[in-house]
């Protein structure tokens, strides 16, 4: 019968000699660049950043999130509405902070 470790290294597949490189994983998590993005409308207003797939929630007019600088231009190009006659709306939802 094996004994307690080897029936979780069959379940899990882990392998206890190897240990993960805990730098690169909290270097990969952590050393994204980000940019403050400021929501404009009063309402809240939940967006995905189709490059990363990140969520971002903004809770009314004022709200800031610091948004991954590969969804930063799509979400700074989201309008609110549409105009008269099939134009486009040139209401902005969100502002970059500074």
């Amino acid at each position: 019968m094996p004994t307690q470790k080897q029936q979780i290294i069959r379940v899990t597949g882990t392998n206890f000699d190897r240990k993960p490189d805990l730098e690169k994983v909290l270097e990969e998590r952590y050393t994204t660049e980000t940019v403050s993005i400021t929501n404009l409308i009063d309402g809240i207003v939940e967006v995905t950043g189709t490059v990363t797939g990140k969520k971002y929630r903004f809770n009314g007019a004022g709200d800031s999130q610091q948004v991954d600088l590969q969804d930063k231009d799509e979400i700074l190009n989201k309008k609110s509405g549409r105009a008269c006659c099939g134009g486009e709306s040139h209401t902005s939802l969100f502002v970059l902070t500074e």
